[in-house]
């Protein structure tokens, strides 16, 4: 293709682990090289990035209809901590795409690691879904949700489970989620609160221990009536967590119990430290046999750099709420 001032640059080969950037794809934003994609969500494309000192970033465009949501959504973001979660590097609303970078997580999915492999089982299921749980209160406590939690949301890293994606979906989009993963209060266009967080995590906990979901094959339909009915299958899941993931899946969003209640309660007894270094300590001896799946960052800050370079990005940038 050749254009006003001659042959279009050939951008390179992306990284292993990444798509190819498309014509409509930035190369840059922000003070961040763009290196390829990593999905497209439908709601916003999330690339692989290397940022101007070099760290690795998962980087997202946002949606632009509703900037004061986004805004206290992506702040609330910014304000939860967890283990298990990826941190937040830079954002920017201001601009006409906003977007946020955050850390790159490699590994596998949860789904596609059992797919692989085969269910988790003993340390590895207990602290998948601690850490799973952990993220997702401390996302409650900042005030915000992740509203479209799924087994491709949950990777397993080398250094322990973490939840992407979080916060930041339409809720009209969340609402309408996966039958078998969504809660039944939302299935009709409900918004979706901390419960429906945790009635997501136990899909993912059974995912996780049984290589299936708790409410079996069948039509959108169906599957949602035996969610709105709680009939579930539990069988596979170990008979000490069975009852905690039963009280997840209860059709109440005022009956499941919170989500850091269920990360301390899967801790070993005795346990007498706060929730993160309790964690930390449990996936600090167990964790081990997950690898990065070919998604190595290493080689994206060794990606040769583009030609075209553009002004650093300040940080963390709060933008104006109106269009």
């Amino acid at each position: 293709m050749t254009g006003p001032g001659g042959p279009a640059p050939q951008r390179p080969a992306p990284p292993p682990g990444l798509d190819p950037l498309t014509g409509q794809d930035p190369v840059h934003l922000g003070g961040h090289r763009l290196l390829g994609r990593i999905s497209d969500t439908g709601n916003g494309v999330v690339y692989g990035a290397v940022d101007v000192n070099r760290r690795c970033a998962a980087l997202r465009t946002l949606p632009t209809r509703d900037r004061v949501t986004l805004d206290r959504r992506v702040e609330a973001l910014c304000l939860s901590a967890a283990v298990c979660a990826a941190p937040v590097h830079t954002v920017d609303l201001s601009g006409p795409v906003p977007w946020i970078a955050m850390e790159y997580v490699p590994g596998r999915d949860l789904d596609t690691h059992v797919r692989s492999f085969g269910p988790l089982e003993g340390a590895h299921l207990t602290g998948a879904a601690a850490g799973t749980a952990e993220a997702l209160g401390a996302l409650h406590t900042a005030g915000t949700v992740h509203g479209d939690l799924a087994p491709d949301r949950v990777l397993l890293s080398p250094r322990g489970p973490r939840v992407v994606g979080a916060g930041l979906a339409d809720e009209t989009l969340a609402a309408a989620g996966a039958a078998g993963w969504s809660a039944p209060e939302t299935a009709h266009g409900g918004a979706p609160g901390p419960g429906a967080d945790v009635f997501s995590w136990a899909c993912a906990v059974v995912l996780a221990a049984t290589g299936r979901g708790p409410f079996g094959r069948g039509t959108v339909q169906e599957i949602h009536e035996r969610a709105l009915h709680g009939r579930f299958d539990l069988r596979g899941v170990p008979e000490w967590m069975a009852p905690l993931v039963a009280k997840s899946l209860h059709p109440d969003p005022r009956a499941r119990p919170g989500a850091h209640a269920l990360a301390r309660a899967l801790l070993p007894r005795g346990a007498t430290s706060a929730l993160p270094e309790a964690l930390g300590a449990l996936l600090a001896e167990h964790w081990r046999g997950f690898d990065a799946a070919g998604h190595d960052p290493v080689l994206w800050s060794m990606a040769p750099e583009r030609a075209t370079r553009r002004r650093p990005g300040r940080g963390i940038r709060w933008g104006r709420t109106g269009s």
